[in-house]
Formats: structure tokens, C-alpha cells, sequence
């Protein structure tokens, strides 16, 4: 089955993307899959679990919440833990893991545009790959991808 992956952010993004995801997935049939990143400092301890801390207290309620707008939506939400080193390698392989279809993420905005912007079109790029759609929701990207999800038959 088809996901829609949304990588867990601030709450005013994740929240948005929740809607936006699940909203997607009610008209096509996909899953919504939350990605909780838990960043590692030595790559050699990626995959084993020690170093990765689980959600916060406020973590678990904005997860608890997420689950109550997926489940107004009438969709399934899939809580994903993983641990990375690198986002942009996370999310590559979080797509190819649940079979993502669209991803949200939510990429920091470095202090040089240009470098941003090209960092975004090599992440857009190596979704593509994987025939993952990227979507960042950020209004000062010149073009917004639009979201076009076909029903499952």
C-alpha cells in the first residue's frame, strides 16, 4: 500500500502537513506514515537504538493529536521512528521504507538562499528516484509542487 510520509517537525508545520497528507490519502487511498527523527552523533550507533531518545512528554500529546486529525480524516496514521545521521539520507530511506509516495519535510533554511534552493533540488531530485513527490510547504519556493494522487483500485 501507498504512504504519504511526514516527517515530524515544529508543531504549526506538522500540523499543517497532517491535514494536508491526510487529506491527500482520504482521496487516493494512501496511508499517512509520522516520521520521528531521532539525530545521532556517531554514525556507527545508526540502527542499534542506543543514543536515540524517545518522543518528549509534549512529543507523545502532539503525536496523540496528529492521530486524532488522521483519524477525523478517516485515514490510517503509522508512527515511523528512525534514527539518522543525515535528513536528507532519512528521508530517502524512509520513502523507500514505507513506500512513499509524497513526502513533507521540513528542510531548514540555511543562511544562503541559493545554497538552500540547491540543496532542495537535490533532495527533490533523489525523491524523484523513488517516485516520491517532496513537498516543503514553504510559500518563498517559486513553484509549490502540486499533490495529484490517482485512487487506488
Amino acid at each position: 500500500m501507498s504512504a504519504i510520509l511526514v516527517q515530524m517537525s515544529d508543531r504549526s508545520w506538522t500540523k499543517q502537513a497532517i491535514h494536508l497528507a491526510c487529506s491527500a490519502a482520504r482521496n487516493s487511498g494512501c496511508r499517512v506514515v509520522l516520521l520521528y527523527l531521532m539525530s545521532i552523533k556517531n554514525i556507527g550507533l545508526l540502527g542499534t537504538g542506543i543514543g536515540a531518545e524517545p518522543p518528549s512528554p509534549s512529543e507523545n500529546e502532539d503525536i496523540e493529536e496528529y492521530a486524532q486529525i488522521a483519524e477525523d480524516y478517516g485515514v490510517e496514521l503509522a508512527l515511523q521512528p528512525m534514527t539518522y545521521e543525515s535528513l536528507d539520507s532519512a528521508l530517502c530511506q524512509a520513502v523507500e521504507l514505507v513506500h512513499a509516495v509524497v513526502c513533507f519535510a521540513h528542510v531548514p533554511l540555511g543562511k544562503l538562499r541559493w545554497l538552500h534552493r540547491m540543496h532542495l533540488w537535490s533532495l527533490r531530485r533523489r525523491l524523484e528516484g523513488a517516485d516520491c513527490q517532496l513537498n516543503t510547504l514553504d510559500p518563498r519556493e517559486e513553484s509549490l509542487p502540486e499533490i495529484v494522487l490517482h485512487p487506488i483500485r
